[in-house]
């Protein structure tokens, strides 16, 4: 296993959000499914992945679909969302155009630029309400993952690497669960709450 994904397990299992048994792996055979489902080649580290946790592992984005049997419609979901990104910002540039006209202001609106379309070599392995990660399968066997959100005005590459994903998830996961923790105990002094 990556030392990225080791990080992730460890921290997932220290901070009590999985434990051994909720850690469950993708078999090759599902993993070649998906393969042939999209026509690619998916990474070595998303595949060392999905071979650990693609089913599931326990508390680990409960909201958001990356487990296998999601990432057969991730694609679709992103799709969607991408679509409702471009309706929505017509909208708005429209809006702007008319609140422009009606006050004669001689400012030029801001265009934006069309979000580009998915790639057939991109691959979305989560996809949440407003976002979504993907990579371009042909980058190697440790892609840039892209993001895209509802609220930006194009895709960026957020994590130059799917084992960065990885480590900064695992220090997300580790900061939060530090937090609530304390907060916890804080609050747990002032005799409110209890375990």
């Amino acid at each position: 296993m990556n030392d990225a994904l080791s990080n992730l397990v460890s921290t997932l299992q220290q901070w009590e959000w999985v434990t051994e048994e909720q850690l469950l792996g993708c078999t090759n055979e599902e993993i070649a499914a998906l393969e042939e489902q999209f026509a690619v080649s998916l990474p070595a580290t998303y595949k060392e992945f999905l071979t650990v946790m693609g089913k599931g592992a326990g508390r680990f984005e409960r909201d958001a679909s990356w487990k296998y049997h999601a990432l057969k419609h991730a694609r679709e979901e992103a799709e969607h969302l991408l679509a409702d990104i471009e309706r929505i910002r017509g909208e708005e540039e429209e809006e702007q155009d008319n609140d422009e006209n009606a006050d004669s202001t001689d400012a030029s609106p801001k265009t934006l630029k069309p979000l580009v379309p998915l790639k057939p070599t991109d691959f979305v392995f989560l996809c949440g309400s407003y976002n979504f990660l993907y990579f371009d399968t042909t980058k190697g066997d440790n892609p840039p993952v892209q993001l895209i959100e509802e609220s930006e005005d194009e895709p960026n590459t957020t994590f130059p690497s799917f084992t960065n994903w990885l480590e900064v998830v695992a220090h997300y996961v580790a900061r939060n669960s530090k937090i609530l923790k304390d907060r916890k105990a804080e609050l747990k002094a002032m005799g409110i709450g209890g375990d």
